[in-house]
């Protein structure tokens, strides 16, 4: 019980941090299929809205909040199973 309230802690930091890098990773992934365009095609993430920055990074954080709240939804079942 104790090590999953670690873990749960650690994935809301972490989903903190991306919520709040947005921007940055959103750089990142443009400078990647500008200048390594075979790495981009191979990982191919969050190509939707590549082209808009705005959107890239609104879609991102609700992955990013998605993500979070399922996994916690997990944890919660774990601990009254």
């Amino acid at each position: 019980m104790i090590h999953s309230m670690g873990f749960n802690i650690i994935v809301i930091a972490m989903g903190v941090i991306f919520y709040l890098t947005a921007g940055k990773i959103y750089d990142s992934h443009r400078n990647t299929r500008e200048n390594f365009p075979l790495i981009f095609k191979l990982t191919g993430l969050n190509v939707r809205y590549i082209d808009t920055k705005e959107m890239w990074v609104k879609c991102f954080r609700r992955q990013v909040i998605l993500v979070v709240i399922l996994f916690l939804a997990v944890m919660v079942m774990n601990v009254l199973v």
